[in-house]
Parts: C-alpha cells; sequence; structure tokens
C-alpha cells in the first residue's frame, strides 16, 4: 500500500506560488543549501524552544539565555564569518530585548516545537507549531517569525495559522480561541483573527492545493514575484526556455 503524502503549510505555499518549484524541490528532491536568514530564523527559534521548555525567564535569565545562542549558533549560509558574528550581535539584541519582555510571561505552554498531522477529508495536514499556550481563556497558537511585521497579513500566513487551528483542534479535543504571530524584528506579537467561515474557506483552500498536487502532470513554471527568491531560477530558464522566467 502506498504511503500516504502529507501535506504542510510551506509545501502547500510552494506548489500555490509555482508548480514547477514544487516539482524541484519534491518531486526531485533537489537539496539547496540553506540560506542565511532562514539560519537567522532557525537560531532564534532554537534559543526560544529552550527558554520555554526550560520554564521561562524566571528560570532562565538573560544571560543564560544568550549563552545558549552562542553555544548552538549556526553560522550555515553566510556569506563570510564576518558576516555570521554580525548576525549573531544581532540575534543577542533581540533575544534580550523579547527576555525582557515576553520572558515572564504567565502562561503554561503546553505544546513547543511540535510536530502534528491529522486528516482533513481526503488529505493529511502536518504541521511543526513553535508554541501553544493555555491561557485563562483557552488554548492560543503562537508562531514566531524572525523579521517584521506586515502591514496585514498573507493569505499564506492566513493558510498556516488555520492548518495549524485544525491541528491543534485534531490533538487536544478543543479549538484555539486565538492566532498569534510574534515578529522578532519589530518586537510585536499581532493576533490574526480566523472567523470560522474563514478558517473553513482556508482549509477548503488547502485541500484544493493538495487535490491539485496529485493530479497536475506537468507542473509547469508560473513565472511571476516568487521567482525572485526561487532557488531553482537558472535551471528552471534551462529547462522551459521560451516561458519568460525573469533574470
Amino acid at each position: 500500500m502506498p504511503r500516504q503524502r502529507t501535506y504542510s503549510p510551506s509545501r502547500l505555499a510552494v506548489f500555490q506560488a509555482c508548480p514547477a518549484q514544487y516539482r524541484y524541490r519534491y518531486v526531485l528532491g533537489i537539496r539547496t543549501p540553506p540560506g542565511a536568514r532562514a539560519t537567522f530564523g532557525a537560531n532564534l527559534h532554537r534559543t526560544l524552544h529552550h527558554l520555554h521548555g526550560s520554564g521561562g525567564a524566571t528560570a532562565l535569565d538573560a544571560a543564560a539565555t544568550v549563552q545558549h545562542l552562542e553555544t548552538h549558533w549556526s553560522s550555515a549560509g553566510y556569506a563570510s564569518p564576518e558576516a555570521a558574528r554580525e548576525a549573531m550581535v544581532e540575534a543577542r539584541g533581540l533575544l534580550a530585548r523579547y527576555h525582557e519582555r515576553w520572558g515572564g510571561e504567565a502562561t503554561v505552554p503546553v505544546l513547543l516545537e511540535k510536530r502534528l498531522t491529522a486528516p482533513y477529508r481526503e488529505r493529511t495536514f502536518l504541521g511543526i507549531l513553535d508554541r501553544v499556550d493555555r491561557q485563562a481563556d483557552g488554548l492560543v497558537i503562537l508562531d514566531y517569525k524572525s523579521g517584521r511585521a506586515p502591514e496585514r497579513p498573507s493569505a499564506t500566513l492566513e493558510q498556516q495559522l488555520a492548518i495549524y487551528h485544525h491541528l491543534v483542534a485534531h490533538h487536544l479535543d478543543e479549538a484555539p480561541v486565538a492566532h498569534r504571530v510574534h515578529y522578532l524584528a519589530d518586537d510585536v506579537r499581532l493576533d490574526i483573527p480566523l472567523a470560522p467561515g474563514r478558517l473553513t474557506e482556508l482549509l477548503e483552500r488547502a485541500h484544493d492545493t493538495a487535490a491539485a498536487i496529485e493530479t497536475d502532470e506537468t507542473l509547469a513554471p508560473r513565472p511571476g514575484e516568487a521567482c525572485s527568491n526561487c532557488d531553482f531560477k537558472w535551471r528552471c530558464r534551462r529547462d522551459h526556455p521560451g516561458v519568460g522566467i525573469p533574470s
């Protein structure tokens, strides 16, 4: 019996942006080196997981939090040792600020960096949740982003949070009451409201995307905004001449 495929928010978002990029990354399995920004975010996520897994600011002071960052720092993807050192200085500052303002929150994390799967109709969704807290009014999903806060949440972010909502409700038998995104560069935490109708709309879109992945036989390129940061742009121009892949 063939193994059932699972669909994460990132996998779905790649196909929605460009089926050809999905083919290179997930069908052909072409590996690409990590980028500096992705590594930067992973370093911060790892340290925040350690902070809250250790009991928060009351159990782990700011110096110990920064020490954990430095001990486990990865420089993968940085152009030079100097660039990696500059990024570490930036990360230290973000974590010290976070520790002072948010490290001692009176919340109880019930999930930290947790991988969950759950069926949705004929498909299975997968997600790795940064954090789910138990607060006075119920469960709250909290996702960390290392960058700056946008003016408004994208449909891709809303889809990610809708899938997380479904996963949490399935595993904890309780629907989250809020979805929050913490943008570390700006030190702001935004509430992303998702009414029941919007949740259903987003989950149906994700389900339809998964169905399209399974039936799309061409996985043709979709030139556009996604090309600017695509790791496979040179390969795509070679494989699809005349399609208009931008330089």
